[in-house]
């Protein structure tokens, strides 16, 4: 009889330590998404908004899809998109890559991406775009509430498409709860086997 209840109690204890570890892998799962700028043409002073990543152009400025629909682009000669902000409507984000395009500006297409947290820089980092490429970016780009993407002064336009991102995995309370009582449950399981 004794066995039995050994036995039910090792089962219960694996049972409890498996669930809690499935909820934190399955709470931890961030789902990436793509903002195309498909439903972007010529010119808008709103923001614009996919997939819960909002651009926002400068005050008084303007997104501006050029040299094709779809895509956002950049330019220092004041024509009011000198930078654009994006920023995540469920919260934290993290940044993966964007497609720059290099839109035959004259000299070098340098952009300047900037991750806040708050009102704090968190990173930074200048893309080239002499040639169409895919940036990817890292670590300091992840956790982040708004990205800055502006022209280096002093170079040329350049545009882009195709901003990857995913929201920040954050584990769900509940999940954590779930682990806690496993683990306590474990813990007094054992003391109860000592005794």
């Amino acid at each position: 009889m004794i066995e039995y209840f050994n036995r039910r109690e090792v089962f219960m204890k694996k049972g409890l330590l498996a669930l809690s570890a499935a909820s934190i892998f399955f709470a931890a799962q961030a789902q990436a998404a793509v903002m195309t700028f498909g439903g972007l043409s010529g010119t808008t002073s709103s923001p614009y908004s996919e997939n819960g990543l909002t651009a926002t152009p400068p005050s008084g400025g303007v997104l501006w899809a050029w040299p094709a629909n779809g895509m956002a682009h950049l330019d220092p000669s004041g024509f009011g998109n000198q930078f654009i902000d994006f920023t995540f409507a469920s919260g934290l984000f993290d940044l993966l890559s964007v497609d720059i395009l290099d839109d035959g500006g004259i000299g070098s297409n340098n952009g300047l991406w900037q991750a806040f947290l708050g009102a704090t820089l968190v990173d930074s980092l200048t893309t080239s775009s002499l040639t169409d490429n895919t940036v990817s970016f890292g670590s300091g780009f992840s956790g982040i509430d708004r990205v800055r993407v502006t022209n280096v002064p002093g170079t040329s336009h350049f545009s882009l498409d195709n901003v990857n991102f995913e929201a920040s995995a954050v584990p769900e309370p509940a999940s954590l709860a779930l682990l806690g009582l496993g683990l306590g449950g474990l813990v007094i399981s054992r003391r109860k086997t000592k005794a």
